[in-house]
């Protein structure tokens, strides 16, 4: 039996419009949102909210929205699979539309949930486990719903006739074909066939033949890159000025404007439909059958691996520079190179510091020297951000955006006084730490953006691109040697950051600057035209990824050499989400760093510590900052994340979004599980307030994961095992302090106590292998994480 995954597909789909179809295969039409009117053949059904429906190969029908939109999901089986079963193509697929509380309807809806479920999580990819939800499809509607046309089972000469006509149509549609040939396959007439073609298919043969053909140029149209002509006339069209005709008398589109269409379909429509299939399905997880992919088989040869490099330890999100005048964030920053390897400290306001006499011309650094002082003496390195960027200590508290025009600001603005304060500093710095240090730093240009309110509606306007070519020629005129780059463009599903790239670019091209890296901002939101702090999070699991490919493919051809960094990411923007404080955090770091940023050449979380995030409200120990530690200096789960990918070694053996198994070549293994779970579409809607008490209302499901792993090719012998978990129960501040009854009133005892018990639960264990494989089971309750390592006993 052949098993062909392009015979299987599954496709969400919004109705707002009467829409006619063609069905070359099995397709279920199964109705996720809204009501739609479906006419198949000569019959009218009307489809609910959860209801299905069939359709069968050489099946027209046309969809019809009741009430303004819905939503259908569609999922193509393939027919050749019952052939096979059943000896004969003469069969149909029929589901009861009266019969919608029996177990086999309910067993098809739970396996058609799986199936969405699934498919949302890994963004339409096939894999060996999606193929087994459409068989587990298949096998119901088998066993419940597929009937033999034959004269025995009460079927008419005519039921079987409609059936070998649709079945010959759909083997020849791309041959020159007539009306006398189907006649002569069939043995009768050519006008008895002519006069029952049109009344049981409802038109006439050539528009019926040439309908089909159409169906199957569309959907090579949107699917691959093929010439038109060559499409056309693969699929039955001897004419293209023929095709040209029917084509847009059909679609009121040409061929070209069509598949042009498809491709600027907004991904924000893309993910509308998405959530309207996340939403359906939370509101039926009470009612089916587990819809997560409980189960993970993993098997992996250990002989087999490629180079894994580290993208996530070199650069973190420190924050404002006179931030580290402070003692406090001092000891951040030693923690975040001690511990997690962190050499560049990205900083930003950097003038804020800076004490300017205008009446005396004078102007003091020595704050300045104090904060690079502090970082070269420790042994990190300065990552500047030099430009306007608003200091926002929080993006909302009660209410109440905390956004204000800075002193840094205020001076960007001045051409006069900018060019002067940065002309001095620059050579300030030459002398003081010479050209050569200074070489090893980073300078990253930053920009306005259109959400920044204290800048005007034009946010790259005159002042902006002035400051941006005397900055560029200040720098290179005073350090030569210096790493220079920007602009942190932050990426969205509209148009507007394509736009402010072209207008940057084309500065650099008049100034014949080349940077030595791109910097971009990576937050998983899509716009609504009305800045980012209206925007909602996007339902794609790989948002994230799909804005570093962007940039890739628009900066690559005029800068190959130029590195991608993403300056900063993360799952919010904002400061006040509790989930920034759970062990989901860090299963979400993981399962991005080692997914979805691999592009990248270097990332930078957004941030180091959640003093960074410090106002009038912040006075509990946790408060929903986005800080890898608390602002006493406490590792959250996420911090634990960063700390066990540290420990992964440079090759990798296997790699998925929930495990990655890597080696050293010498016969040790780190292993690495999370089971990071999808939200409900109530939180990509930002329609759902949550409570230290009650985040997990956000989540589709709270299914453990088991994970089945294999690794073969294993020398033989004792092997320790040791473990390290975050989970709900270990490494979880949260759960720690809930035990404290969430307490204001902590004494310092108290924070030593809540530092002691929130660390990863530790265990160690022996192994022994005898047959070179390693066979383990591990489970992982939701939105944990898990480091094994795996380690030879000499």
């Amino acid at each position: 039996m052949k098993l062909d995954n392009e015979n299987f597909k599954v496709y969400l789909q919004k109705v707002d419009k009467d829409v006619s179809q063609y069905s070359s295969n099995i397709r279920l039409l199964y109705c996720i949102n809204g009501f739609l009117k479906v006419k198949l053949d000569d019959n009218v059904y009307q489809l609910k909210k959860g209801e299905v429906l069939a359709v069968n190969v050489g099946q027209y029908y046309e969809l019809q929205a009741i009430e303004k939109m819905g939503y259908v999901c569609n999922v193509d089986l393939d027919s050749t699979l019952f052939e096979q079963r059943i000896k004969t193509n003469m069969f149909f697929i029929r589901i009861d539309q009266t019969d919608t509380d029996s177990t086999s309807f309910n067993n098809l809806k739970d396996c058609l949930d799986e199936l969405i479920y699934y498919d949302l999580q890994v963004e339409g990819k096939n894999d060996f486990f999606k193929l087994s939800i459409f068989l587990k499809i298949m096998d119901v509607l088998g066993k419940n719903y597929l009937y033999k046309l034959e004269e025995e089972n009460g079927y008419s000469n005519n039921d079987i006739r409609s059936q070998e006509i649709r079945l010959f149509l759909q083997k020849n549609y791309m041959n020159r074909i007539s009306l006398t040939d189907l006649a002569n396959h069939l043995y009768i007439s050519e006008g008895y066939l002519s006069r029952f073609f049109k009344k049981k298919m409802g038109i006439g043969f050539l528009t019926y033949l040439n309908d089909i053909r159409l169906y199957h140029t569309v959907d090579e149209l949107i699917n691959t890159d093929e010439a038109i002509t060559d499409i056309a006339m693969k699929n039955g069209f001897n004419s293209i000025s023929g095709f040209n005709q029917l084509f847009k008398k059909k679609y009121q589109l040409s061929p070209r404007e069509y598949r042009n269409s498809f491709k600027n379909i907004s991904s924000d429509v893309e993910n509308i439909v998405k959530s309207k299939a996340i939403s359906y399905l939370n509101e039926r997880k009470d009612k089916n059958t587990k819809i997560t992919k409980k189960y993970r088989d993993i098997v992996a040869d250990s002989t087999k691996h490629k180079k894994y490099s580290n993208n996530w330890s070199s650069i973190i999100n420190i924050g404002d520079a006179g931030s580290l005048l402070e003692e406090r964030m001092q000891q951040v920053a030693k923690l975040m190179h001690t511990s997690l390897g962190y050499k560049y400290l990205r900083i930003w306001n950097f003038f804020e510091t800076v004490n300017i006499d205008d009446e005396h011309h004078e102007i003091n650094f020595d704050k300045l020297d104090t904060i690079i002082d502090f970082i070269l003496q420790n042994g990190m390195k300065p990552f500047i951000v030099l430009g306007a960027k608003p200091y926002i200590l929080t993006f909302e508290v009660y209410g109440r955006r905390i956004n204000s025009l800075t002193k840094n600001e205020q001076l960007s603005m001045n051409r006069k006084y900018w060019q002067k304060v940065l002309s001095l500093w620059l050579k300030h710095i030459s002398f003081r730490y010479g050209n050569e240090e200074i070489a090893s730093w980073f300078i990253e240009l930053w920009k306005p953006n259109k959400w920044d309110s204290v800048y005007t509606d034009d946010y790259l306007d005159s002042w902006y691109i002035t400051w941006l070519k005397d900055t560029i020629n200040l720098v290179k005129e005073k350090i030569p040697s210096a790493s220079i780059g920007g602009c942190e463009f932050v990426f969205s599903d509209d148009l507007t950051n394509r736009t402010e790239m072209i207008r940057i670019v084309k500065v650099w091209e008049e100034l014949d600057f080349s940077p030595d890296f791109i910097s971009i901002a990576d937050y998983p939101y899509i716009s609504n035209n009305q800045g980012k702090n209206n925007s909602k999070l996007s339902a794609k699991n790989n948002q994230i990824a799909y804005y570093v490919n962007e940039a890739k493919q628009f900066f690559y051809d005029k800068y190959p050499h130029a590195k991608l960094y993403v300056t900063e990411w993360n799952l919010t923007i904002a400061n006040r989400d509790i989930l920034n404080d759970t062990p989901f955090k860090g299963a979400y770091v993981i399962q991005n760093l080692t997914e979805n940023l691999r592009d990248a050449s270097q990332t930078a979380y957004w941030f180091a510590s959640d003093i960074y995030a410090e106002y009038s409200d912040s006075t509990e120990i946790l408060y929903g900052a986005s800080g890898l530690v608390t602002k006493q200096g406490i590792k959250k789960p996420a911090y634990y994340a960063f700390a066990f990918l540290n420990e992964l070694y440079s090759e990798v053996i296997y790699q998925d979004d929930n495990c990655i198994i890597t080696t050293d070549t010498y016969g040790n293994y780190m292993i690495l599980f999370n089971s990071a779970k999808p939200f409900t579409n109530l939180y990509y809607e930002n329609q759902l307030t949550t409570s230290k008490m009650d985040y997990n209302k956000v989540f589709l499901d709270l299914e453990e994961v088991e994970f089945a792993l294999e690794l073969s090719n294993v020398t033989n012998g004792n092997y320790e095992l040791r473990s390290k978990t975050v989970d709900k129960e270990n490494g979880n501040l949260l759960e720690v302090w809930h035990q404290l009854n969430f307490t204001k009133r902590l004494k310092l005892e108290d924070i030593q106590y809540l530092t002691n018990l929130s660390q990863p639960r530790l265990s160690v264990s022996e192994l022994k292998v005898t047959n070179q494989k390693i066979s383990l089971k591990e489970k992982l309750a939701a939105n944990s994480f898990k480091l094994l390592s795996i380690r030879k006993i000499n």
